[in-house]
């Protein structure tokens, strides 16, 4: 009765450490899949965020595209603008030198009303270009647009001081006119500068400056 009573507690210990055993197992397993899940949702989470950076990425830089692409249309038609008044400044004021030409070619056979008349629709001209151009406002354009009013209100006032000379025939009124044909040059070459590094800051290259200024 003894010897029963013995073995049976063993038997007992064998089967509690067979279940241990197992349950171990199971654990590590267990713990090994739970791992693999992390990791793969880890890199799942990762690949995500890294696809989610490119594409804003992408369409950041397609933004930052689209945004210069249009400041360089809105300045190229400032520019045309611009260059379109200036070129009909330089017309009308051509007309005012045909005449002083005229002038000077057949000084006693002159006829100083139809000068006269030359020089005040010049001033005329002038005006309306100053407005027209003092009327277009462009962010990044102001130096450009300075430039292009001085150099039209140089022209205008050119031919007003002709006519204050016909009119008063006092020299400081021609001294002036003079004066004011002279600084002309220069201020034509300001507003070309100013031209050129307007197309510059608005992100044209140097070639593509030429092209549009050798159109």
């Amino acid at each position: 009765m003894e010897n029963q009573n013995t073995q049976q507690p063993e038997r007992k210990k064998g089967k509690g450490c067979l279940t241990a055993i197992v349950i171990f197992i199971f654990l590590g397993i267990l713990g090994s899949c739970l791992g693999e899940s992390e990791d793969s949702a880890e890199g799942t989470t990762q690949a995500e965020t890294s696809t989610k950076v490119e594409s804003t990425t992408q369409e950041s830089t397609t933004e930052k595209e689209d945004k210069n692409e249009k400041k360089r249309k809105e300045a190229k038609e400032i520019d045309e603008q611009f260059t379109d008044i200036a070129r009909k400044t330089d017309a009308s004021y051509g007309k005012l030198l045909n005449g002083i030409q005229k002038i000077g070619d057949n000084e006693q056979n002159a006829n100083i009303l139809e000068f006269y008349n030359l020089a005040k629709a010049v001033k005329e001209d002038c005006f309306l270009y100053f407005r027209e151009a003092n009327h277009i406002s462009y962010k990044g354009a102001e130096n450009y647009k300075d430039s292009l009013l001085t150099y039209i209100t140089t022209c205008q006032s050119v031919a007003e001081n002709f006519m204050k000379y016909i009119d008063k025939s006092e020299m400081k009124y021609l001294s002036k006119a003079q004066e004011l044909m002279e600084a002309k040059n220069t201020i034509a070459l300001q507003l070309a500068t100013d031209e050129l590094q307007f197309l510059s800051d608005s992100g044209f290259t140097t070639d593509e400056i030429d092209k549009m200024l050798n159109k």
